[in-house]
């Protein structure tokens, strides 16, 4: 996390992230490869007293398409194409307006801080769900065969898509509401 700020909105207390080396060099080589990459972000909301904690989940993903010649950005069911990997990767590092909690759910006489975890992935969730479906261990009539379970293979090389497991966590500095400016 390079830059975090908050602000109200609409009635939501909102945030921009800027992120930076998002693509590594496994997960530059699986997106140019044609598979897609995927990047969690986890915001957590806290006071002072740990008494109220919000949690928001966020998942992109970045794939080539190949036959397109294009870069595609994917959240939410929402798509962005864009022309390079270098154009794509700028988008895919900065995360604007993201709702956290609901304005009127807070309350003003606290101090808060955020905490976020980014969490990069060469497979995208919903194919390594796929994956794991493809292939299983099993038995067949009166033996045992031998085979590959690619789902487990999959969650011991990058996880299960569940839980964002061990990352850096970022610790945003503390602020007060009556400190937050209304945004557009």
């Amino acid at each position: 996390v390079v830059d975090a700020q908050v602000r109200k909105e609409a009635g939501w207390l909102v945030a921009d992230f800027q992120l930076s080396d998002l693509l590594d060099e496994r997960t530059l080589s699986t997106v140019e490869s044609g598979l897609p990459g995927s990047c969690l972000l986890e915001v957590e909301l806290r006071d002072e007293r740990s008494d109220f904690r919000v949690v928001r989940r966020l998942e992109r993903t970045l794939e080539v398409d190949l036959w397109e010649d294009v870069v595609r950005m994917i959240e939410s069911g929402r798509e962005l194409a864009f022309a390079s990997i270098a154009e794509a990767d700028s988008a895919w590092s900065t995360w604007s307006s993201m709702r956290i909690v609901q304005w009127s759910t807070l309350p003003e006489d606290r101090t808060w801080h955020l905490r976020v975890a980014v969490h990069v992935q060469p497979l995208g969730a919903e194919e390594r769900e796929r994956v794991s479906k493809w292939v299983s261990a099993g038995d067949r009539g009166d033996r045992r065969d031998v085979s590959i379970d690619m789902g487990g293979l999959v969650r011991r090389f990058f996880g299960s898509g569940e839980d964002i497991g061990q990352v850096d966590v970022w610790r945003g500095p503390t602020f007060r509401l009556d400190s937050i400016e209304e945004g557009p």
